[in-house]
């Protein structure tokens, strides 16, 4: 009995210590799921609410910030810190969160602004902590533990809800409903084979444009190569008057009875032979020639 009573009184005594720790606890936890473009940005926000526990001093306070992670916890790089932005209320001129012995909540509202596809798909946390210089600090009061959120994506909008509507009625409740769901079946499947019976026929008429496309097609080939056969026949028929005309010239020479060896001959005189008196001048020459 001794020991039991002992080992009780050490339990009471530790839970007592325990609770009295002075330690910062979330209250309310963000939505898993941030659209961040969906309503006016600054009233569209995630909300978390915090509460410092615990036996504290009388005259203990200090600020509380918060700063990004990743859902496995590692700090979100100073360069991308931006993204989260502390939104405040118009009428709340102080920009500083402050907690103390009497008031001990705190109410975070807050946006993130890139989403979680630019960041290979991570989800994010927010830390929340005590400054360390506060006032905590100068006037030497214990250190508050850090507090992280649930994991939150963020997106960029909603789905949209036209992919998820569907084509089918609802489940008839009355046999009324269901007649008249059977009436519209039959009409949608009359709808349907009418439907099938004009796309036959457009396609019969499309089979029939394309094999009067073809007879054009058949026609203009036929006439391109009659015009190639008679540009053919015009090139021969030329080429064999240009190998024709030397045979016509000899010809007239052969019939006024001079041949090109007698022309020859004469070309060969020398030039100053008519101009000498002896010999006979050149009209007289041909004359007789």
């Amino acid at each position: 009995i001794f020991f039991e009573d002992r080992k009780l009184n050490m339990e009471n005594q530790t839970s007592f210590e325990l609770s009295d720790i002075p330690r910062i606890v979330i209250t309310s936890q963000p939505s898993p799921i941030w659209y961040k473009d969906v309503g006016v940005k600054k009233d569209t926000f995630l909300t978390v609410g915090v509460k410092l526990e615990g036996q504290l001093p009388l005259n203990f306070e200090v600020e509380l910030k918060l700063d990004l992670y990743f859902e496995d916890r590692k700090r979100v790089g100073d360069k991308f810190q931006g993204i989260l932005q502390l939104c405040f209320p118009d009428e709340t001129k102080s920009k500083i969160i402050i907690v103390n012995r009497e008031a001990r909540e705190a109410m975070f509202r807050f946006r993130i602004n890139k989403v979680s596809k630019s960041f290979m798909n991570q989800k994010f946390r927010v830390r929340y902590f005590a400054d360390p210089k506060g006032r905590a600090e100068e006037m030497a009061f214990p250190s508050l533990n850090e507090v992280f959120s649930n994991p939150i994506e963020s997106r960029s909008k909603r789905p949209s809800m036209a992919k998820s509507r569907t084509i089918l009625p609802p489940l008839p409740n009355k046999e009324s409903d269901i007649t008249q769901v059977l009436k519209q079946l039959q009409e949608t499947q009359a709808k349907l084979s009418n439907t099938h019976k004009a796309m036959n026929s457009a396609l019969l008429v499309l089979e029939q444009f394309t094999t009067r496309l073809d007879a054009v097609e058949t026609v203009f080939k036929e006439r391109d190569r009659r015009n190639d056969q008679i540009n053919l026949r015009k090139r021969k028929h030329q080429a064999a008057l240009r190998s024709e005309k030397p045979k016509t010239k000899s010809k007239r020479l052969d019939n006024v009875g001079i041949n090109e060896s007698k022309i020859e001959s004469i070309n060969a005189v020398p030039k100053n032979f008519f101009q000498q008196s002896s010999y006979i001048s050149p009209p007289s020459l041909l004359c007789k020639v």
